[in-house]
């Protein structure tokens, strides 16, 4: 077992390279990834099974929306 196993980690950008990047290999160490993007249709999943196992979710959300911003991220 690794120090991310069963992690919860927050981040923000995974649609932009560097943010995708760090996403996909969080998953890999069987991270459960909450992420908040600007636009949800440029992030790329590449591994759906991992996404699903995991757990993992991805919103999009204006950062401007703090009301929003906050109840997502407590979840």
């Amino acid at each position: 077992m690794n120090f991310w196993s069963k992690k919860n980690v927050l981040i923000t950008g995974a649609s932009g390279f560097l943010g995708n990047k760090l996403f996909e290999s969080l998953m890999r160490k069987n991270v459960r990834v909450i992420s908040i993007v600007r636009n949800k249709k440029k992030i790329i999943i590449n591994d759906k099974k991992l996404f699903k196992k995991t757990k993992s979710k991805i919103y999009e959300i204006k950062i401007t929306d703090t009301k929003k911003y906050t109840r997502k991220v407590e979840e």
